[in-house]
């Protein structure tokens, strides 16, 4: 099931993926994104052997979504799904950083006790460390939400 909020927090990544920090994105790139999104999870609850993933995501876009788009008259510079396939190509199967969004397990780190996470190899990396750092956000605000009455501790180590 996908709440809003970690609906928010991919479509956050995305962006994040997809734009540099002095790119703006228009509100139709991210209306769009928000329905391609639900189509997704939509199709991952009628197939079971889909596995969330972004290369699933990816896949999607490529096949299902870009005739969704056609079909609702999206246009290109409101939504220019090529150049989105594009810029996060690396992410795909077979590219650069394939391994980093395309996990082969669900892993439960909500109710994970000890958690450490390790940034020194990838600090200085301009892709890689925005993006770790929106994850690791995502799951520490997710923590302190959906597990009220637990005492929480996040220690940050420079």
């Amino acid at each position: 099931h996908l709440d809003t909020e970690k609906k928010e927090s991919i479509k956050t990544l995305l962006l994040a993926l997809w734009k540099k920090d002095n790119e703006v994105f228009y509100r139709s790139e991210y209306v769009a994104l928000s329905n391609a999104l639900q189509l997704y999870y939509e199709k991952l609850d009628k197939n079971a052997d889909l596995f969330p993933c972004f290369n699933t995501f990816y896949d999607f876009l490529k096949d299902d979504c870009v005739a969704v788009l056609s079909n609702d008259r999206v246009k290109e510079k409101d939504f220019d799904v090529a150049n989105f396939l594009y810029v996060l190509n690396p992410y795909y199967r077979g590219g650069e950083f394939d391994y980093l969004l395309n996990a082969t397990e669900n892993l439960d780190l909500l109710h994970e006790r000890f958690i450490v996470f390790e940034v020194d190899a990838c600090k200085d990396h301009p892709i890689l460390f925005p993006v770790v750092t929106l994850i690791i956000m995502e799951m520490v605000i997710s923590k302190m939400r959906k597990l009220p009455g637990i005492r929480k501790v996040v220690l940050i180590e420079e």
